[in-house]
C-alpha cells in the first residue's frame, strides 16, 4: 500500500515510521503541500494531511483540492478534532478523520485501508478464478478462498451439502453469510444459521454476517438471540474483509 503523509512535524513522523516498521507499507512524507504537489498523485493509495500545515493552504481545502484528482483514500488528521466537521464527509471531501495523538487509531485505520485494498487488488486479479454458484435457496460468489454466501430460502440438506462440497474443493478458509432483500428472519432461517456456523466452525472456516438490508432488523434479532457471541455482525462488506483478515491474523 503507498501512503502519502502531509505533516510538518518531523518528530512526529519519525514516530510514525516507527510504528509503520511491521507492515508491508511505502510511505512518503511531505512537510508542506507545495512540497506534495509535486509528486503523482495516481501513485498512493492513501493520503492523510495535517489541518495545521506551513506556508499553505489547511489540510482541509488541500484534501478538497484533490478529491476530484484522485481514487485514493483520503483522511484529515489534527491533534485538535474540534476543527473536524462532519460536512466534510458528507460533501465527499475526504473518507474521514485522524486523531493525530492517538497512535494506534491511525494505525488502525492504515491497517483497514490497506484489507479493502488487498481484497479489491485481489478481486480484480484474480477474476478467472471467480464462480458463481446458485441453486436451490442460495447463490454463492467464490473469490479464492472466501465465499460470500446470499441465502434466499430456508436451505435444505441437499443445499447444504453443496456448501460444503464447494468448502472442500476449494479450500475455503473465510464465508461472509447474508439474507438479501430479507426483512425479518423467521426462526427456521436461525436455525439455518446455527446450523451452517457449526458446519463452518467443525471445518475451521471463519464466518462473519453481512447485514445487507439496512432498515430491516436482522442485526436486531440475531443480537437478541445472542449469535453475536459466535460471529460478527457487520454492515458493510469492508467491515467483513477487514474482521475475516483479523481473525485470520489473530
Amino acid at each position: 500500500m503507498r501512503i502519502a503523509i502531509i505533516e510538518d512535524n518531523i518528530d512526529y513522523t519519525d514516530l510514525l515510521k516507527l510504528h509503520f516498521n511491521p507492515f508491508r507499507w511505502d510511505a512518503d512524507f511531505f512537510t508542506t503541500s507545495e512540497e506534495f504537489g509535486k509528486t503523482n498523485l495516481n501513485e498512493y493509495d492513501v493520503i492523510i494531511a495535517d489541518y495545521m500545515l506551513p506556508n499553505s493552504a489547511n489540510g482541509r481545502d488541500l484534501l478538497k483540492g484533490i478529491q476530484s484528482k484522485t481514487s485514493a483514500e483520503l483522511f484529515l488528521m489534527s491533534a485538535y478534532p474540534d476543527v473536524f466537521i462532519d460536512a466534510d464527509i458528507q460533501n465527499n471531501n475526504i473518507n474521514g478523520f485522524i486523531d493525530k495523538m492517538n497512535i494506534q487509531n491511525v494505525i488502525e485505520i492504515l491497517k483497514y485501508c490497506d484489507a479493502k485494498l488487498r481484497i479489491n487488488r485481489l478481486i480484480k486479479s484474480e477474476k478467472e478464478k471467480f464462480e458463481s454458484i446458485i441453486s436451490n435457496g442460495f447463490k454463492m460468489e467464490i473469490y479464492n478462498d472466501t465465499i460470500i454466501l446470499k441465502i434466499t430460502e430456508v436451505l435444505q440438506e441437499a443445499s447444504k451439502r453443496k456448501i460444503e462440497e464447494q468448502i472442500d474443493r476449494c479450500k475455503i478458509t473465510k464465508i461472509i453469510v447474508s439474507y438479501p432483500q430479507t426483512k425479518v428472519l423467521r426462526s427456521l432461517d436461525l436455525g439455518v444459521i446455527v446450523s451452517l456456523y457449526n458446519t463452518f466452525k467443525n471445518k475451521k472456516v471463519r464466518m462473519v454476517f453481512w447485514n445487507m438490508e439496512k432498515d430491516s432488523n436482522i442485526k436486531e434479532q440475531l443480537i437478541l438471540c445472542k449469535l453475536g457471541s459466535l460471529f460478527p455482525i457487520l454492515d458493510t462488506m469492508e467491515e467483513c474483509i477487514y474482521e475475516l483478515s483479523e481473525m485470520a491474523a489473530a
